[in-house]
Parts: C-alpha cells; sequence; structure tokens
C-alpha cells in the first residue's frame, strides 16, 4: 500500500515513481494514458493552472518533500482553465459542437487530481477574461472586457448557475485590475485601476468602499462581507466592510517588510489567519486577526502569485514554467517556504 513514508524524501519519491514506470516531463499531454497514472493515489500537496489557464499541473507529496508530475489529462475540448480555491472543481473554458464550433463555460469536478466531466453553465459568459473566486470557492465573478459585462456564477458547490449580471461598460472595463466576490454571491466589488474599490450590484451606482493605490490587493474573507486589502505602497493591511452600515475601514497590521508592484493576500479557510506578498517582492507576512501578531519570513524566490493549496495553509508563490514551484506553508512553527522539483532535479 502507498503512504505517505514514501516521502520522506524526494529520493525514495522518485525511486518509486521510476520503478512504477513514470516518467516526469514538463510537457502537455495530447492523449489520455490507457490506465490513470499511479500517483493519483498518492498523497498530493495541491494542483496548479500554468498562467495561461492551458494545463494543470499535481505537486504529489507533502509539503517539504514533493515533486511536480506530468500536467493533468483534461476532457476534449477543453481550453482554458480556471481552479477553484478548494481545488474540487474549476471553471473551464470548452470547445462544444460538432464539429467544435462555438466556446462555451462549465463546471469540471475532481476527484483528487483526476478531472471529472464538464457541465456547462447556461448563459454563463464563455471566455471571460477576469476570473475571481470567493474564498470557499462557491460563488465565481467573471469580466468580459470587450462588452463590459461583469457576472457571478453561483452555486459552484452544488448547482452552478448566473445569478447576477451587470454592465461596467463606463468603467473602462480595459483598465479593471481586479475584481472579488463574497462566498454568497451578493457582493461584486471591482477595483477600477485607480485604487478606488467600488460595490457593482447597484447598476451605474457603485459606492466606493476603498481608496488606495492601484497596487493594493484584496481578498473577501471566507462566509463574510468583509474584505481585507493589503496595500504594498503605504505598507498596511486594512479590513474593509463592502456593506453600506458597515463600520469604517481599519488598519490591522503594518507590512513594511513588503514591497513589490502589486499587493497579494489570502485568508486561512478558518479566517484567522491573512497572508500577504507580492507579485515581485521576496518576503510574506502571515497575520494573526484573533491577535494581531504577525510572522515575517524572507523568501529565497520572488513571488508572482499567493494561489490557495488544499487546506487555504500552503500557498502557491512561484512556478515558472520548467523549474520548481515553491509554495509558501504556514504551521504551528509559523512560516517557511518549500519547494517542488520538477523532473530531473533534486527535491526537498
Amino acid at each position: 500500500m502507498f503512504t505517505s513514508s514514501i516521502f520522506t524524501s524526494s529520493g525514495r519519491l522518485n525511486s518509486w515513481l521510476k520503478a512504477s514506470g513514470f516518467v516526469l516531463c514538463a510537457g502537455l499531454l495530447h492523449a489520455a494514458p490507457a490506465q490513470p497514472p499511479g500517483w493519483i493515489s498518492a498523497p498530493m500537496v495541491g494542483l496548479f493552472a500554468s498562467q495561461d489557464g492551458t494545463a494543470i499541473t499535481a505537486i504529489v507529496g507533502v509539503p517539504g518533500a514533493s515533486i511536480l508530475v506530468d500536467p493533468l489529462v483534461l476532457p476534449q475540448g477543453v481550453t482554458r482553465v480556471h481552479l477553484g480555491p478548494t481545488q474540487q472543481w474549476a471553471l473551464v473554458e470548452q470547445v462544444s459542437g460538432t464539429p467544435f464550433s462555438y466556446k462555451a463555460l462549465g463546471l469540471m469536478g475532481f476527484t483528487g487530481a483526476q478531472p471529472g466531466t464538464v457541465e456547462l453553465i447556461k448563459g454563463a459568459l464563455p471566455a471571460p477574461d477576469l476570473v475571481s473566486f470567493s474564498p470557499t470557492g462557491a460563488s465565481a465573478i467573471l469580466l468580459d472586457r470587450a462588452s463590459g459585462q461583469l457576472q457571478v456564477i453561483g452555486g459552484l458547490n452544488k448547482t452552478p448557475g448566473v445569478v447576477m449580471e451587470t454592465s461596467v461598460s463606463d468603467m473602462n472595463p480595459s483598465s479593471i485590475a481586479a475584481i472579488a466576490i463574497n462566498d454568497a454571491g451578493t457582493l461584486p466589488v471591482v477595483e477600477d485601476g485607480n485604487g478606488r474599490m467600488l460595490l457593482a450590484s447597484g447598476g451605474s451606482s457603485r459606492p466606493m468602499i476603498f481608496a488606495g493605490y492601484p497596487s493594493a490587493g484584496m481578498a473577501f474573507l471566507p462566509n463574510q462581507s468583509l474584505i481585507a486589502v493589503a496595500d504594498v505602497n503605504s505598507g498596511k493591511v486594512w479590513m474593509v466592510g463592502v456593506l453600506p452600515t458597515a463600520p469604517p475601514a481599519r488598519v490591522v497590521a503594518s507590512i513594511a517588510a513588503v514591497s513589490g508592484a502589486q499587493g497579494l493576500v489570502r485568508t486561512s479557510s478558518d479566517a484567522r489567519f491573512l497572508f500577504v506578498a507580492a507579485a515581485g517582492g521576496k518576503s510574506a507576512v502571515r497575520v494573526d486577526l484573533s491577535d494581531g501578531g504577525m510572522t515575517e519570513l524572507d523568501l529565497p524566490t520572488t513571488s508572482s502569485a499567493l494561489e490557495q493549496l488544499g487546506d487555504g495553509q500552503v500557498f502557491l508563490i512561484s512556478a515558472p514554467p520548467g523549474e520548481s514551484a515553491w509554495m509558501l506553508v504556514s504551521d504551528g512553527s509559523g512560516l517557511k517556504a518549500v519547494f517542488a522539483a520538477p523532473s530531473g532535479q533534486p527535491g526537498q
């Protein structure tokens, strides 16, 4: 029986994979194997999508002793994948019809690292330019820049469907930098490219909920109407209430140690911790919202992302094609950075 003891060192992991007949490579697979690969049943850190969304790669093992394996074989016609934070499902762009003639957006579930079938979502934007999930992945918000349509998809954990749609064509959609949605799918927020964050559910009347620098990053807290804003220019993390009756925004942490081009912020699945980094930066901070305590970490790599892997305590921070993928790991001892090596390189 395959157990986590195999992953006590990357050498043992690589030996097991080689003995089982696996070849690790960075290339995209074009045909499904006759049988599912043996690593499907192995312990898994998580999945991540390539920058262009055309491939999903699994990180196999445990944090600190893991490797990258071949990109997953996706269902026929899938051209782009938007992976949800819990990694139990993804929104996928699929070419459909006979012959393939039109695009549609669908929901694809996962069993571990095994992709399932695609369930098309009626009326959903077929090829959105921006996609952002709520913290638990129950809802998603989509933006089509050409039409200026902003759309919320709800029920991703049950029955997916379009639950809200509005136009932001008057806001110069090409300049919109970020979008966010709460788990209930009721509070769509747009960052207009000038550091202003607006509630977009009121038609042409859009209350401004926060004004900062264009480099600020934002993320809803799980199952709450609060947004955490990481403003790397001011060096502060704010907690912002989205509802009109919310109290004024308040500073919850100073993050002078974090600098870069764009603030990146995520929450733990239990909403206790905020994790902050910056695109182009080499440091990260964990803020304990229960007591305000902070843990800082100098990173051995430059951050380009802060994407949840699995349970909300491990985050992908860098994964250049053909190179090691770096992860930020939160545990009882604080923060650490570990990597998963691709084929031909030593692991942790």
